[in-house]
């Protein structure tokens, strides 16, 4: 082997290593900084690759709804996804764990879930009071729910 063919395999070497330690080198949090910046980069691309698919809920997972009545809970899948419909009874499991830690009471009748129309105003009010961004995704299937009922 010539030395300028030497020279030249161990630059690309060199080249390489130090290529992917700086990647290393940011740590997660620097990777993900890096991946938000340069969207259409390899290493976004690359990242993009390795996630995994997102499970998409194709049915209704009715354990989950612990408050609404038969009728409410059939206007409700009528009107959202079973992802949606699962997600907001997910969420609002977690905000019950909440509720019973500040011992809040909405309004004046607390449980009128016999129809979407009731379940969706007391859902409204119940969801006034947890600001948190945690909810976000719930709020807005509340507020698909609020449409519906407007356009209804």
């Amino acid at each position: 082997m010539k030395k300028s063919e030497l020279r030249k395999l161990i630059r690309e070497s060199i080249q390489s290593i130090l290529k992917e330690d700086w990647w290393s080198d940011l740590g997660a949090e620097g990777q993900d900084a890096y991946i938000k910046q340069h969207p259409s980069s390899q290493k976004a691309k690359e990242a993009k690759a390795k996630e995994p698919a997102k499970k998409v809920e194709k049915n209704y997972n009715t354990e989950l709804n612990s408050i609404l009545e038969p009728k409410a809970d059939e206007e409700f899948k009528k009107i959202l996804t079973p992802e949606e419909y699962n997600a907001l009874f997910k969420s609002l499991a977690s905000m019950d764990n909440r509720a019973s830690e500040k011992a809040i009471s909405v309004g004046d009748s607390y449980f009128p879930l016999d129809d979407a129309s009731g379940a969706i105003n007391y859902l409204d009010n119940y969801f006034n009071h947890f600001s948190s961004t945690r909810y976000k995704t719930a709020y807005g299937i509340l507020q698909k729910l609020k449409n519906y009922q407007r356009n209804k």
